[in-house]
């Protein structure tokens, strides 16, 4: 969503349904998502059971109760969008939130602030962390930049820890996973919020 205040701008209100095709706020129905699952689930081997091209076949823009033009779907594709939402909680469950992706995600991350305080930098002396503030430094911040960080560390003793978290990544030596509670709808009150 927008920031507060925000105004859009480009086309007028009558074709303001033409952004829930690419980026869908109001339902999470987008063919960023039909891209996005449909190119994990391959390279994961997850099996996907909706038919995204059925989907936007029976896409329609309607005129909301509200009087805005929104993207609808034939009611027949009830079951349809019942499986893209099937499918999204399986990828997150499987893949995205899966308790190894956490933990090489936390690795490579601590890595890279270990190798910033090495003296590790990006391109234009850049340090990692504030790469998303410099375009040239962003780009290469690729996979690259471990192999980076392994090459430097035979000759700077600093970049050692960086290194030594990166190889244990690779031999997959990861970060223990302690555990995973699921809490009831009803038993939030439950959880400790400190």
């Amino acid at each position: 969503d927008a920031p507060p205040g925000w105004v859009w701008a480009g086309r007028g209100a009558d074709k303001a349904f033409l952004y829930e095709i690419v980026a869908n706020h109001r339902n999470g129905i987008d063919v960023d998502k039909f891209d996005y699952f449909r190119r994990d689930a391959y390279h994961l081997n997850i099996p996907v059971s909706f038919d995204c091209d059925r989907l936007i076949m029976h896409a329609r823009a309607i005129r909301a109760p509200a009087g805005a033009w929104t993207v609808a779907y034939a009611e027949k594709e009830v079951w349809n969008v019942y499986e893209l939402f099937r499918t999204r909680f399986n990828l997150h469950k499987r893949a995205y939130q899966h308790r190894v992706t956490h933990a090489v995600e936390s690795m490579l991350c601590d890595s890279l602030l270990a190798a910033e305080r090495g003296g590790f930098r990006l391109r234009g002396g850049v340090k990692p962390s504030r790469a998303m503030e410099d375009l040239d430094a962003y780009v290469s911040l690729t996979d690259f930049v471990f192999d980076a960080i392994k090459a430097q560390a035979f000759n700077d003793p600093k970049l050692k820890e960086a290194a030594a978290l990166i190889d244990r990544v690779e031999t997959r030596r990861l970060y223990v996973h302690a555990g995973e509670v699921v809490v009831p709808a009803r038993g939030h009150e439950l959880v400790a919020t400190d």
